[in-house]
């Protein structure tokens, strides 16, 4: 299997510089892949998506030092897994 992970679409649209996080942008700004793009580019490619994670974090766990507040409402990335058809 294929499997990645990368940045969620939805956790770069938000600014959580203010007191109350707020959508700075809209999801459909060319800034990132959508989910579908990214599920879309696999299909085209031969790729069963098999798997689609959004993890959400868990409540006392470690956090680095890139950790967002906001990812308490949003998960930071996004984790796929797929499969070559006829493999």
């Amino acid at each position: 299997p294929l499997v990645f992970s990368v940045p969620h679409p939805a956790a770069g649209l938000i600014d959580d510089g203010a007191e109350t996080p707020v959508v700075r942008r809209s999801y459909f700004d060319r800034h990132h892949h959508t989910i579908e793009e990214i599920y879309t580019g696999l299909h085209r490619s031969s790729y069963r998506v098999d798997l689609l994670l959004e993890p959400r974090p868990t409540s006392g766990g470690p956090r680095s030092a890139r950790w967002r507040p906001v990812y308490e409402l949003l998960p930071p990335f996004l984790i796929v897994r797929a499969r070559k058809e006829g493999s």
